[in-house]
């Protein structure tokens, strides 16, 4: 090892230190125009002249490490619990796990009688999503959808003639004497019939209502009543003229296989079903339902079957084709049922009785629902609605989430078809459902990895369990392949009396870190430190936890100790093909920013394509950066020709160019933590280690950021320069974050699944230190004199000028947030910031009450601010907007957390010629086991304008190894 300089620990801003030096007598000052002014120290003897850095780095690494083999057998022994579950595909409406779902089947009051009121409720419950809804208004769709989630227009068995009509009667379900028919309980509703699936006149009306739907701007469909023409048959229907018509081509095309004359057929050319059950005298209605009609009803049960589900194909073909877009549709699958007609959708949406509310049921159908990739929800009836069913609803409420489920609000449910419509109040559920909205953080991305399920048999893990708890049902839900999230057990008391009891859970599976830090989180009340007790007869690394009663729900949140990883900072290890002169001169602000994020240990950076790099050095602006910041660290050159095959390691290229591979394996093997990797340009030599080392990769990775392809399987420059790589590190196993860079071609970022932003420079530059502006001016420039002078001299203004007009591609930003764990708040309208404070304290936003955690957060943030900045917002303007947060929360915007973009799991399609396309589903792909999770952006209108205000604020408070106030020019 040639290069052993330590990095150093930045000066704390508010009190700048000054180097003596005997090497000048006066520093060098150089003033930012209209902002500070700076001064560097003297230049130290490696930079004196910039061509022997080139050679010190390059040749910097000599040994591998490998780990030891008894410390590899220890860790392989317990898989962390992150490494052991992978995502289950969701649906693309279903309500983040974090979601309320709120119905009311109409919109209320529906008079001036009415008590109720819909966005008063929905607002007091903490709702998100608006389901079941009968609605076609689109001033009424609007409103739900600034509640944040997604509306489920419903539509049903019974549409009307006309859409905002009220009469039913063309297309209708008859018995066999040709009256129109409705389901047992809707008799006494009025004119409440049935559609005939069948029917041309009654397919012209439900689709003209869907389209109304479409139109009023809903994103999904529920349908209420799905079996339609299979449920009518046991009513005794349907007998219209299209059914006889349909049946008679359902039996000819059966001809071959049936003995008509044997069914009581004598001319299959003029049968009519209709007239053969009067002639056989079979009974009218209900009663039909127990006629034996032999082979002949059997087949009729099958016409009708296919009959819906030709319904349903074709009705949503012309749906989509009309909204020029998948629209998703949920059923209402009673009880939660995937039978026939129930599979034909998406999402069930469904009443549960009160009798079936039972955590072993519940927890079998939700499970039902994951395993065949669909997602249920269900609102639940209650058996009475004296105040006795309200310990029975909350359980069943704080069970759906803890499977990762919705219950829908109980309000405005229907209990029968003579009794009273239920409204619980707030005092009664409120509670629960903001408690999910304070805590999402704790809600989404999280997947079930076990469960302890009361009144079930079955196999519970060793490693964790639950005591003196015969009756609490218990869910241990992970991020996949995210140890820094910790375990969450979601617990839910169902004894009539709840108690206290104790969580045991073997730790060495929460991550490689030791300590631990748990919370236990209950609605309505504040979180709590659950302080372990370690060692149980069954190993000293188990912990067990002490669980106050319940009322009925808790969760209890294990993770690595935040303060120790926090104090440690984040190791990261970047590649990057940055080139001097450039290529992308992207590359150049990635690496500023780099350094400005202060929650990184940056262990090294491997300069991509070696064998450019010797014509074009990026070793020259890393240099640079150096000098700025006045910190060094580990750099490694990269294997300089493209891997050749998915085995290829590159070990045959020249040792020259193995220091990049060397520097990854050296690194990983030596750190007691996690690594996590962040890549531009190829993936070579990420790719060659992995192939070296895959073991190693896989324990010491927590996550690997890849800035590269298009997400729908567009050609990209970064692909191209090593294909094998890709295909190699995007099938690897690894904890892979995509961020592709273009999403249905170039510049494009079609369904937000692209990083690609762009920017005029002087919108940022011209607000950056001038040492830094000079950084990016002598890349732009193409310089070829001492780099390392350039950035102390004072350019012409002429210079600048020119380089703040330059627009500028980019692409990194977002992912370089993430990686950072920073979150994105708007302070005032187009003024955005990412402060540090983690993904965890996005959505910990409470809704209404006393001031939320985050609300917290983000005021002591607000209020610590101690310059103007460059956008104009004086500190006391923020300090004033962060005091008044919980009003703002209540009914204004600003100061707010905003999620611009998030990652989301997404299963990976191969194209022929090796590019990848990202599906929301595994069935799309058949290859269940590739996937990654995926960058997508959540706010395409506000992307760019804060990417840009976050760049500009990090650059702008660029880490420069010395400052003092000074003025301005």
């Amino acid at each position: 090892m040639l290069f052993v300089r330590l990095p150093m620990e930045r000066p704390h801003r508010s009190t700048p230190t000054v180097r003596e030096s005997s090497m000048s007598k006066e520093p060098t000052v150089v003033r930012n125009p209209g902002k500070t002014a700076f001064r560097f120290p003297p230049r130290q003897a490696v930079y004196r002249e910039w061509f022997p850095v080139i050679l010190v780095l390059s040749l910097f690494l000599t040994t591998q490490v490998g780990p030891g083999k008894a410390a590899q057998e220890e860790a392989d022994s317990f898989p962390l619990y992150a490494n052991r579950v992978e995502p289950l595909p969701r649906p693309e409406a279903a309500p983040a796990l974090s979601g309320v779902c709120f119905s009311s089947r109409w919109f209320r009051p529906t008079g001036p009688s009415d008590p109720h009121d819909t966005f008063r409720a929905a607002e007091a419950f903490a709702a998100t999503d608006f389901v079941w809804t009968y609605s076609l208004d689109p001033n009424f769709v609007r409103r739900a959808k600034s509640f944040g989630g997604k509306v489920f227009l419903a539509i049903n068995s019974l549409v009307p003639d006309e859409p905002t009509g009220n009469t039913r009667r063309r297309g209708r379900i008859v018995d066999l004497e040709g009256n129109p028919v409705t389901a047992p309980w809707m008799r006494g509703w009025g004119e409440r019939y049935w559609g005939c699936v069948n029917s041309p006149e009654y397919r012209e009306s439900y689709l003209a209502y869907a389209k109304r739907a479409i139109d009023a701007g809903c994103d999904a469909l529920q349908m209420d009543d799905p079996r339609t023409n299979l449920a009518a048959v046991d009513w005794g229907a349907c007998f219209c003229p299209h059914c006889m018509d349909g049946f008679r081509k359902f039996l000819k095309e059966k001809q071959r296989e049936l003995d008509t004359k044997g069914l009581g057929i004598e001319d299959l050319e003029t049968f009519n079903y209709r007239e053969y059950l009067r002639a056989k005298g079979a009974p009218v209605g209900d009663a039909f339902r127990r006629y034996d009609g032999g082979k002949l009803k059997e087949l009729f049960v099958e016409f009708q079957r296919q009959s819906v589900a030709r319904f349903f194909r074709e009705m949503r073909e012309a749906i989509d084709a009309y909204a020029g877009r998948h629209v998703p549709f949920s059923s209402n699958n009673y009880r939660g049922s995937w039978d026939f007609p129930y599979d034909l959708f998406e999402i069930g949406m469904a009443e549960l009785p009160q009798k079936d509310a039972t955590p072993a049921n519940m927890y079998r159908l939700f499970k039902v629902a994951r395993g065949r990739g669909k997602h249920q929800i269900f609102t639940l009836v209650p058996a009475t609605s004296d105040g006795s069913e309200v310990r029975v609803t909350r359980c069943a409420i704080a069970t759906s989430y803890a499977c990762g489920g919705h219950m829908i609000v109980p309000w405005d449910v229907y209990t029968g078809p003579n009794s009273p419509r239920y409204f619980g109040t707030a005092e009664q559920y409120a509670d629960l459902y903001r408690f999910v909205r304070q805590w999402a953080s704790l809600f989404d991305g999280y997947e079930e990895l076990a469960a302890w399920v009361p009144q079930q048999e079955q196999e519970r893990p060793a490693w964790f369990s639950l005591l003196d708890a015969p009756e609490v049902l218990a869910v241990l839900r992970v991020r996949p392949k995210d140890p820094a999230g910790g375990v969450v057990i979601h617990l839910v008391d169902w004894r009539e009396k709840p108690e206290p009891f104790r969580l045991e859970i073997d730790c060495r599976g929460i991550g490689p870190w030791p300590q631990i830090v748990a919370t236990l989180f209950r609605p309505g009340q504040q979180p709590e430190e659950c302080v372990p007790n370690w060692g149980s007869p069954r190993g000293a690394d188990r912990a067990t936890f002490q669980i106050p009663a319940l009322s009925p729900w808790g969760i209890v949140w294990i993770r690595p100790d935040p303060q120790r990883a926090s104090s440690e900072k984040i190791p990261i290890l970047y590649s990057t093909d940055l080139y001097h002169p450039h290529e992308d001169p992207d590359d150049h602000f990635d690496l500023a920013t780099l350094f400005a994020l202060e929650e990184f240990d940056i262990r090294g950076i491997i300069l991509d394509g070696g064998g450019r790099q010797k014509q074009s050095p990026g070793t020259v602006p890393v240099s640079q950066i150096f000098q700025l910041t006045g910190r060094t660290v580990p750099v490694g050159i990269g294997l300089a020709e493209p891997l050749r095959h998915p085995q290829d390691n590159g070990r045959d290229q020249p040792e020259e160019f193995q220091q990049g591979v060397k520097l990854i394996l050296k690194v990983l093997s030596e750190s007691d933590r996690p690594i996590v990797i962040f890549t531009t340009g190829s993936l070579r030599d990420v790719a060659a280690a992995f192939l070296r080392e895959p073991h190693l990769l896989r324990k010491k990775v927590s996550r690997l950021y890849v800035n590269i392809g298009d997400a729908l399987g567009g050609q990209e420059y970064n692909v191209n320069l090593d294909p094998v790589a890709y295909r190699v590190v995007m099938k690897s196993g690894l904890p892979v974050y995509w961020c592709p860079c273009f999403a249905g071609g170039l510049w494009k970022r079609e369904q937000g699944l692209a990083t690609y932003w762009r920017f005029r420079q002087g919108e940022v530059l011209q607000y950056v230190p001038v040492p830094l502006q000079n950084f990016f001016l002598y890349a732009l420039r193409k310089e070829t004199s001492p780099p390392l002078d350039y950035l102390l001299l004072r350019h012409k203004e002429e210079q600048y000028r020119w380089l703040y007009q330059l627009d500028r591609n980019m692409w990194c930003t977002a992912p370089f947030l993430h990686a950072a764990g920073r979150s994105v708040v708007e302070l005032s309208p187009g003024l955005y910031r990412a402060f540090p404070g983690g993904q965890t304290l996005l959505e910990q936003q409470a809704e209404g009450g006393g001031r939320s955690q985050a609300s917290m957060h983000l005021a002591a943030i607000c209020s610590n601010l101690q310059t103007k900045t460059a956008d104009g917002v004086s500190p006391t303007t923020v300090r004033v907007a962060a005091e008044n947060i919980p009003a703002v929360e209540a009914g204004g915007h600003f100061p707010r957390y905003v999620q611009i973009f998030t990652f989301r799991p997404k299963w990976l399609a191969e194209t022929p010629d090796g590019q990848f396309v990202a599906h929301d589903t595994p069935e799309e792909t058949g290859q269940r086991n590739v996937w990654v999770q995926c960058f997508q952006i959540l706010k395409a209108e506000e992307y760019d304008a804060a990417m840009k205000s976050v760049l500009r604020e990090l650059l702008r408070n660029f880490p420069l190894v010395q400052s003092t106030p000074g003025n301005k020019l």
